[in-house]
């Protein structure tokens, strides 16, 4: 008696029906989980629509010690 491993293509070609319906969690998990670092990039640069996320210059922590540092004149708090 063998007992040999299958390949991959003979698993997947075997239960394709299984890949298909895990598919679609599958893409759902990557792209609402790991689609949103890329644009957590924002936060660390001086964004320019024109010149795009990659384009623009790395600040570093720039933008959150102005948030932090900076007294925001003229604004109101919004409330309800």
């Amino acid at each position: 008696m063998k007992h040999g491993r299958r390949s991959l293509k003979t698993e997947m070609s075997k239960n394709w029906q299984l890949y298909l319906m895990v598919a679609p969690g599958i893409l759902f998990f990557l792209v609402l989980s790991y689609l949103p670092m890329g644009y957590l990039a924002i936060a660390f640069k001086d964004y320019n629509v024109g010149k795009g996320i990659l384009g623009s210059p790395w600040v570093g922590f720039e933008n959150f010690y102005r948030l932090f540092h900076e007294r925001l004149t003229g604004t109101r708090p919004i409330s309800p």
